[in-house]
């Protein structure tokens, strides 16, 4: 089975306000089994948008 990983639990790993215990295991599961997971096509930009707001 595949993962998908949205934006919003990403961002909670680089934003510090947002931390959550359960972004934190995603990201471990991340890490040990990457060929799990997937994103959404725009994912990217997803992401890119919100850290350029807060800059």
């Amino acid at each position: 089975m595949i993962w998908v990983i949205y934006a919003s639990v990403v961002l909670r790993w680089f934003i510090e306000d947002e931390n959550h215990p359960n972004a934190e295991e995603v990201l471990r599961k991340v890490i040990d089994t990457p060929k799990l997971f997937a994103v959404p096509e725009l994912f990217a930009f997803e992401v890119f948008s919100v850290l350029f707001k807060l800059q």
